[in-house]
């Protein structure tokens, strides 16, 4: 159950940082 909930945050906080850590791999 814990595993599902971690799995319910990352998910959000990997679509917001996955793009902003490609930018700055760009740069």
């Amino acid at each position: 159950m814990i595993i599902y909930l971690v799995v319910v945050l990352l998910i959000p906080f990997c679509n917001c940082y996955l793009p902003v850590l490609r930018v700055a791999m760009h740069t």
